[in-house]
């Protein structure tokens, strides 16, 4: 006879696992660690070799093969009919090319039924198996599904976000902009669009010391064109020498994966420091704002670290950061080089910025700024309860 379970067990089946870089990674790991604290957690992760399931932390991993995937053409293709089929299926031969280029997963469903979760977690648009095996929404005896859809890592079509979510009891948003996307395919499941307000930690007391080598510069404006390293970074962009020339006597610090430097209008130092979280953090942490230079990510998570601390930003149109500090109203955003120049100037040299900054640090606080009403919301959102289903907003 089996031994009845203490806990709940939850399923998380993800291609963002592992030692790669990238936000959403970042942002599953910080969800499956806030629903640890309520149930036993193991991770499906899709990928392109099979390893023996294993454990990371306080996770029981299951490597599932992912065979006959070829992302770049994926990404391509997608790229391709994003404009054109925006509000239409695709015409059906480029939807089964896509369909062959996502690879196909058929292990999945075996080792959930191994695992037998009471709830699964979808999160990603990219699952490659056959999602049907789920069961339909509502229907007794199947685990409650929730998809988290991260709707900017890549640019997913419409019936792609759809097939998800039709067979989720719930959709978890990394990001306020997705809400509308989500609702305008299917208004009828707006009740059932959870924002997960994902919890950055920020520990002020660690920063309360400036980084080594920025004192001599004075006041200065955090330009980040790649971080952490190795992460995703323009090949041409506005770099640490373009901006002291427009600041009048404020300096620029730059951080390019592990190179940093610091600059004024006559001289350029490199930071003597570790390319390190804490490091950064006390970089943010005494900046006048923190410009994003870099390719936008799918969640915005430095938008809301800087806006934590107390720092306004200035980030990309059209990415999940924009839309943090557009709910926020806590910093400007940009979309070329000019607009990115002006909107860095009124920051700086305006009473505005601080404005902005004190707004930002407000609705940072109370929407990612606590970590144990992040931990219990995690678990009604995936465990089940009335707060689950109230429409949050946003």
């Amino acid at each position: 006879m089996t031994a009845p379970r203490i806990r709940p067990v939850a399923a998380i089946v993800t291609r963002f696992w592992g030692d790669a870089q990238g936000e959403a990674v970042a942002a599953t790991r910080l969800f499956a660690g806030a629903l640890a604290r309520h149930a036993d957690v193991a991770v499906v992760q899709l990928g392109e070799t099979e390893r023996p399931v294993h454990t990371d932390s306080v996770f029981e991993v299951h490597p599932v093969a992912v065979r006959g995937a070829n992302p770049r053409r994926s990404a391509l293709l997608r790229a391709a009919l994003a404009g054109r089929v925006a509000k239409s299926s695709p015409p059906s031969a480029a939807a089964e090319l896509l369909r062959q280029y996502a690879g196909d997963a058929p292990d999945v469903v075996g080792t959930l039924d191994a695992i037998a979760p009471d709830a699964v977690i979808l999160a990603g648009f990219d699952q490659p198996w056959n999602l049907s095996t789920l069961g339909v929404p509502g229907s007794s005896g199947r685990p409650r599904v929730v998809a988290i859809p991260f709707l900017d890592a890549g640019r997913p079509l419409r019936s792609e976000i759809t097939r998800l979510v039709d067979h989720a009891d719930r959709v978890g948003i990394v990001h306020p902009g997705e809400r509308a996307r989500l609702v305008a395919l299917d208004p009828d499941r707006e009740p059932d669009v959870v924002p997960l307000d994902l919890a950055i930690g920020v520990n002020r007391h660690a920063y309360a010391d400036p980084l080594v080598g920025v004192a001599p510069f004075g006041d200065y404006v955090l330009l980040i064109r790649c971080f952490p390293a190795g992460s995703p970074r323009l090949a041409r962009s506005v770099n640490a020498e373009m901006l002291p020339a427009i600041l009048k006597g404020i300096s620029v610090a730059e951080v390019d994966g592990e190179t940093w430097r610091i600059c004024d209008a006559d001289n350029t130092s490199v930071l003597p420091v570790n390319p390190s979280g804490v490091n950064f953090a006390r970089l943010v942490a005494r900046a006048r704002a923190t410009v994003d230079a870099r390719p936008p990510g799918p969640v915005g998570t430095i938008a809301i670290e800087s806006m934590l601390l107390g720092v306004p930003v200035v980030v990309p149109d059209d990415s999940a950061s924009k839309a943090h500090v557009a709910a926020a109203n806590g910093g400007l955003w940009y979309r070329d080089v000019g607009e990115l120049f002006d909107a860095v100037r009124v920051l700086v040299h305006s009473p505005i910025g601080a404005k902005l900054a004190q707004q930002g640090r407000s609705y940072a606080l109370a929407k990612h700024g606590d970590i144990d009403d992040f931990v219990a919301r995690t678990a009604t959102l995936v465990l089940g309860g009335d707060r689950a289903r109230t429409p949050a907003q946003v």
